[in-house]
């Protein structure tokens, strides 16, 4: 199975709980709004912040990407959002998190 595949399972099977919504944070970078809605479980703020540009594959101050903050969150609807928008599962943060399977 590649890592691709596995780690979209992981991220549908794990659990996550709904997180409040939230205001965006006045001047920070659309990336950085991108990955700490992603990395707070927050759905609908991922939704608002890629409908209003912010690049899927973005990466914050400490390089890490939506999808990877999703994925060790166990944020599965934050992560699906994010998939589904075209996000690379294969990419890797700073600290070469995105390895997810490797982390659990």
């Amino acid at each position: 199975m590649s890592r691709a595949a596995l780690l979209l399972a992981l991220v549908l099977l794990a659990g996550c709980g709904d997180a409040a919504e939230r205001a965006p944070a006045p001047g920070r970078p659309p990336a950085a709004e991108l990955v700490a809605a992603a990395g707070a479980g927050d759905a609908a703020a991922v939704r608002r912040v890629l409908a209003a540009g912010a690049d899927v594959d973005g990466r914050d101050r400490t390089g890490r990407t939506p999808v990877t903050a999703a994925a060790l969150g166990e944020h599965v609807e934050a992560a699906r959002v994010l998939i589904a928008a075209g996000a690379d599962v294969d990419l890797q943060d700073d600290e070469r998190n995105g390895r997810v399977p490797e982390l659990l």
